[in-house]
């Protein structure tokens, strides 16, 4: 496998983000998740309150969808592997040979699943995040991925109760779906992004 390699890149006047590595991980606009029925649908369609997999027998729930509203280019990280393509931030944490790691850890020959990674490029793309109660999310092609950036992520998908899945904004994504993606959409984004 490679060594991990920098992601600071000088954005050529592209006006992307330098590194995907800022706390900000998505994935790209035209990822899609699988629905509950397991059917594809876009990330960026997703509202807080769908219902989403994050396994391949199991469920979330959408807490909110950080950058629907606001769309904005950042570096990405495209992964090739058998079952498909996905492309996201370099910071971006998946399940990679069974461990929860930085997408810009992806290898040829590495394995989200069962599924072979062939190819790993750099690119740059408008993106998407929905962060769900469970912290993760199945995406296209069978890959399981975490809905945050390496620094958190481990906590985060190891927490029992608190934050996830008990939190003041997870119990008001549950009763107010629609109410909160507006909030975060018209208050929280603008200071964010």
């Amino acid at each position: 496998k490679d060594d991990k390699k920098d992601d600071k890149k000088d954005d050529g006047g592209t006006g992307t983000s330098s590194s995907g590595g800022d706390g900000a991980p998505c994935f790209s606009r035209d990822t899609f998740a699988l629905s509950a029925a397991g059917e594809p649908v876009a990330m960026a369609s997703l509202r807080s309150g769908d219902i989403v997999l994050d396994g391949p027998s199991s469920t979330t729930r959408v807490i909110v969808n950080q950058h629907r509203e606001a769309t904005f280019k950042s570096a990405l990280v495209e992964i090739e592997h058998a079952d498909g393509k996905l492309a996201l931030t370099p910071d971006h944490v998946l399940a990679v040979d069974g461990a929860f790691v930085p997408a810009r850890n992806a290898a040829p020959g590495s394995k989200l699943g069962e599924s072979e990674v062939s190819r790993v490029a750099s690119t740059a793309g408008e993106v998407i995040n929905p962060l769900t109660a469970s912290g993760k999310i199945l995406t296209q092609g069978g890959v399981v991925a975490s809905t945050y950036p390496e620094w958190i992520a481990e906590y985060m998908l190891s927490s029992a109760l608190v934050p996830l899945p008990l939190s003041l904004s997870n119990l008001a994504s549950y009763l107010f779906p629609e109410t909160t993606q507006a909030y975060y959409d018209g208050l929280i984004e603008p200071l964010v992004t």
